[in-house]
Formats: structure tokens, C-alpha cells, sequence
């Protein structure tokens, strides 16, 4: 880390409703195995809820409505963002690289929304409380943490 090497697991918190009664719970036992090995092996974790997608809409919009699932986000990306032909894997960065500040700026003000709301959402010390918190916050990404990282390198001299 002393030359800024870092590694990412970067991963959705997708719950399926349809498949069981327990699904906060079991998603929260996945998540904590996740950052039991992540920790172990200095690995830092990129969360977003529902979906990674939500990070791109963040590009362009600031919601804090509750999203479903990836294909909410999805329609959303369609109708009311450049995004009119999404598709996951698709290329998108010429897209979103001129708004990446507006979403670190919308990402950020996320999470505050949520900790006024008494969430613990820092991922610098994940506990058991916290990932309880990551799974009960639709929409919530910390994506923008590793791009504000990846900025820092930029302008770091090694």
C-alpha cells in the first residue's frame, strides 16, 4: 500500500425477496464471510445496493428512493440518462468520465443521507453492525471511495 497497490472487490448487495423470508439476514451473513476474507487478505470492499449500476446513475442523478433491483436501476439509466442503450459489460466511460465529480459529490451526499438516518456506513472498519446497516441502505454506494483513491494516485508522486 506504500506505493498506493491496493485491491478491490467490488460486489452487489442484489437481495432476492422471491427466494426466501430470511433474505436481510442471509445477505448480511454473505457480506460479513466477505469481509472476514477481504480483511484477512487486505482487500478493501466496493458495495453498492442494489447494484453496481447505481454508481453510473449517480453520474447524473441524486435519488434516495429505494431501488429494487438492478433492472429498476436499469430502466431509471434508460429514461432519464445518456445512458439510453444500456446494457451490462457495455462501454459507458466516455459517458460518465466528464461527471465523475457530480458523482463522488452525489455518492457522498448518499451515504450522509443515510448516516443522519443512524446508519454506520464506513468502510474503513466493517463490523457485523455496519454491514446490517450497507443491506438496510437502498440505494447506497461506496464506489465513489475508490475513485477518490484512484484520483489521489494521480497526483501522487512515488
Amino acid at each position: 500500500e506504500e506505493d498506493g497497490d491496493r485491491i478491490w472487490c467490488i460486489f452487489d448487495v442484489d437481495i432476492n425477496h422471491n427466494n426466501n423470508n430470511d433474505v436481510i439476514q442471509n445477505k448480511i451473513s454473505e457480506i460479513t464471510k466477505a469481509q472476514t476474507l477481504a480483511h484477512k487478505n487486505r482487500i478493501k470492499l466496493g458495495i453498492s445496493n442494489p447494484c453496481f449500476e447505481l454508481w453510473y446513475l449517480l453520474h447524473f442523478k441524486y435519488t434516495t428512493a429505494c431501488l429494487k433491483d438492478y433492472s429498476s436501476v436499469k430502466d431509471i439509466l434508460q429514461k432519464e440518462t445518456p445512458l439510453k442503450n444500456y446494457t451490462k459489460n457495455k462501454d459507458v466511460y466516455d459517458l460518465l468520465k466528464n461527471e465523475i465529480p457530480n458523482a463522488i459529490k452525489n455518492g457522498i451526499k448518499l451515504r450522509e443521507y443515510h448516516e443522519r438516518d443512524g446508519k454506520v456506513l464506513s468502510n474503513i472498519a466493517l463490523t457485523k453492525q455496519n454491514i446490517k446497516d450497507i443491506v438496510e441502505s437502498n440505494p447506497y454506494t461506496n464506489i465513489m471511495d475508490l475513485v477518490q483513491y484512484i484520483e489521489t494516485l494521480n497526483h501522487r508522486k512515488f
